[in-house]
C-alpha cells in the first residue's frame, strides 16, 4: 500500500479553515440572535459574506494577491444573485477558503475591533 505524503502547512491550512469558518459563523449567528433578540434564520450569513468582501476590498494592499478581488466589487454591491442558502454557503466557503490563515485571523481581529464579534 502506498502512503501519500501531505505537506504539514496544507493540513494546517485545512484545519484553520474549518475552525475559523465555524467560529466566524457561530459569532455572527450569536450576534444577530442576541442583538436583535429574535432568530432571523440565516440572514447573518449575508453579513458574513458582505463583511468578508468588504475586508478583501479594503485590505487589498495588505493581501498577498490583487487577483483575489477580481469580480468581487460587483458581488459586493448586489446580493440579488444569491437565491438559496446553499448558494450563499458555497460563496462563503469559497471566499473564506481563498484567504490564507494569517488573512483569516486578521479578518477576525478586525471584526473584534469593530465589535462585530466578541473578544
Amino acid at each position: 500500500m502506498t502512503t501519500l505524503y501531505q505537506p504539514k502547512h496544507l493540513l494546517d491550512d485545512i484545519r484553520d479553515y474549518v475552525e475559523t469558518r465555524q467560529t466566524l459563523l457561530d459569532f455572527y449567528s450569536n450576534f444577530w440572535t442576541v442583538y436583535y433578540r429574535k432568530n432571523y434564520g440565516s440572514i447573518y450569513r449575508y453579513w458574513v459574506l458582505y463583511d468578508i468582501y468588504t475586508y478583501i476590498i479594503k485590505n487589498n494592499d495588505y493581501l498577498r494577491d490583487s487577483q483575489l478581488i477580481q469580480n468581487i466589487e460587483i458581488e459586493y454591491i448586489n446580493f440579488s444573485h444569491i437565491k438559496t442558502r446553499k448558494r450563499l454557503n458555497s460563496r462563503i466557503n469559497t471566499v473564506w477558503g481563498l484567504l490564507l490563515p494569517n488573512e483569516r485571523n486578521h479578518f477576525i481581529i478586525q471584526m473584534r475591533e469593530e465589535n462585530i464579534i466578541p473578544n
